[in-house]
C-alpha cells in the first residue's frame, strides 16, 4: 500500500529529479479569497480525520501537527475560481490541479503542507530551523517509494523478534503467554521516617467503560483483580485494604504512606541518582478460539528472573561489542523545561531499563546494517518514534489501549 498517492513514482521519491508541466497559475479571484469555502463541513471532515489520522502522519509524532484535510482544502480553494463553489468537493476528493506549481513552506514543521501539495502534483520545497522537522518531512515525501512489506524489513522483523521474544513472556497456570506491557513503579525512601514506598497515582491498571470493568491491584502485594468499574476498594487476600483511587502521588505531590510527609515529585534530594524501579505487573495476551484477549497479572519471581537474563545478555553484548546506547549526559544549558533531569534522568541511557536497552541495541544495530538507504531511513524514523514509548519516562494510557503496528512485536514492549 502506498502512503502518498501521486502520478509519478519519481516525483514522490525525489522531488528535485521530477519534470513538471508548465503551471498556468491560479484564477484571478480564487474561491479561497472569496470567503466561500464550506468551513463548517471542512471542520467536520477535520474532526473525523483527527480520530483516524493518515498512517503516514503517525510514523513520527510532531507537536501540534496540522491536519491534511485543512491544507488540502486550502489548496482546493486556491485552484478554483470564486464562481466554482459547486466544484469544491469533487475537486477536493479528486485531483486538485497543481501540476507544475511550486509550493514553499519556510516553517515546515511536521510536513503536512508539503505532503498534501505533492499529492496534488506540486513541486514542494520546505525549510525549518529544527533538523528533526526536515528529517520527518523528507521521510514523508519519500515514504511511498519504500514497500513496508519488503523482504529486507520482513527479515529484520523476524530476526529481532526471535531474539527479544523470550524476554517478553510470562507464565499463567503453567502456560506461557506473550507480554504486551511490563508495569514499573518508582520506589522512594521518605527522608522524614525512612520508609521506602512506591509512588502510584492510583492503584488501577486499566478500565473499560464498554465492559463496565476495571483492573486494579493491591497496594501491598500487587495481586491484580478484575472488578466492576464502580468499585472503590480492594479487600485483598493478603489482608490489605486498598482504596483504588487513593495513591501516594497527587498533582505532583508525593505523600509518605507511613508518616504522611509531603514532598514534590521532583524533590528527590540527590537528583544525580537515577530513580529506583520495581517491576510489579504485566499485561499479557491469550490466544483462544474466539481471538486474542488481554489480561493483567502481578509480576512474579520468575518474571524478575527473566528480566535478569535480559540484563546479563545486554552486558555480554556491550562487553564484547561496545555500547550502542549513548552514555552522554542530557544537556542542561538553555533549557526552559528541566524535565526529565529533575526526575533523576541525567544521561540518555538512564531513560531505559536493561530489557529496553537490549531491545533497542539489537534493533538499532540491525537497522544500521540495512544496505538499502531508503529502507534504512524508514526504519530509523520508526526507531526514533519507538524511543518515545519504549522508555521509563512513559505512562500507560489506561483508557486507550492502542498499539503501534509498524514493527508489531518490536514496538509494543515496555
Amino acid at each position: 500500500m502506498t502512503l502518498v498517492q501521486s502520478t509519478s513514482q519519481e516525483r514522490r521519491a525525489v522531488q528535485e529529479d521530477a519534470t513538471f508541466s508548465h503551471f498556468h497559475g491560479f484564477p484571478e479571484t480564487t474561491l479561497l479569497e472569496s470567503g466561500k469555502l464550506p468551513i463548517a463541513e471542512i471542520a467536520k471532515l477535520a474532526m473525523r480525520e483527527g480520530q483516524y489520522t493518515n498512517p503516514l502522519y503517525r510514523v513520527h509524532r510532531w507537536f501540534a501537527r496540522r491536519l491534511g484535510s485543512q491544507f488540502r482544502s486550502i489548496l482546493t480553494g486556491l485552484s478554483l475560481s470564486a464562481a466554482e463553489t459547486s466544484r469544491f468537493w469533487d475537486t477536493l476528493l479528486g485531483d486538485v490541479p497543481l501540476d507544475g506549481a511550486v509550493v514553499l513552506d519556510p516553517f515546515v514543521g511536521g510536513g503536512t503542507s508539503l505532503v498534501e501539495a505533492m499529492r496534488c502534483g506540486a513541486y514542494v520545497i520546505g525549510y525549518d530551523i529544527d533538523p528533526v522537522a526536515t528529517f520527518i518531512t523528507r521521510f514523508e515525501l519519500q515514504a511511498a517509494a519504500c514497500n513496508p512489506e519488503s523482504g529486507e524489513i520482513a527479515e529484520l522483523r523476524g530476526s529481532i523478534a526471535t531474539q527479544i521474544a523470550p524476554f517478553h513472556r510470562t507464565k499463567v497456570k503453567g502456560r506461557e503467554h506473550e507480554v504486551l506491557h511490563h508495569f514499573w513503579v518508582e520506589r522512594r525512601t521518605c527522608r522524614s521516617c525512612g520508609t521506602t514506598f512506591e509512588i502510584h497515582p492510583h492503584f488501577q491498571l486499566a478500565s473499560s467503560k464498554e465492559k463496565r470493568l476495571q483492573w486494579a491491584f493491591c497496594k501491598a502485594c500487587h495481586e491484580v483483580y478484575e472488578l466492576p468499574i464502580e468499585r472503590k476498594e480492594i479487600h485483598c487476600r493478603c489482608g490489605t485494604r486498598t482504596r483504588i483511587r487513593q495513591g501516594t502521588l497527587n498533582r505532583g505531590k508525593v505523600g509518605c504512606p507511613t508518616c504522611g510527609n509531603i514532598t514534590g515529585l521532583a524533590d528527590r534530594g540527590d537528583s544525580s541518582t537515577p530513580p529506583k524501579w520495581r517491576l510489579f505487573a504485566h499485561e499479557y495476551i491469550e490466544q483462544n478460539p474466539s481471538g486474542v484477549t488481554r489480561h493483567f497479572k502481578k509480576a512474579t519471581k520468575e518474571d524478575c528472573i527473566c528480566y535478569g537474563k535480559a540484563s546479563r545478555l545486554l552486558k555480554e553484548i556491550e562487553d564484547s561489542e561496545g555500547l550502542f546506547a549513548p552514555m552522554r549526559e542530557i544537556p542542561t544549558d538553555s533549557r526552559s523545561d528541566q524535565r526529565p533531569i529533575i526526575h533523576g534522568f541525567r544521561r540518555y541511557r538512564d531513560l531505559f531499563n536493561d530489557r529496553q536497552l537490549l531491545h533497542l541495541t539489537l534493533l538499532g544495530k540491525a537497522i544500521a546494517a540495512v544496505a538499502e538507504p531508503r529502507v534504512r531511513r524508514l526504519l530509523a524514523m520508526a526507531f526514533s518514534e519507538h524511543l518515545t514509548t519504549n522508555c521509563m519516562y512513559t505512562a500507560y494510557a489506561f483508557g486507550y489501549p492502542i498499539f503501534r503496528r509498524f514493527l508489531t512485536i518490536l514496538l509494543i514492549h515496555q
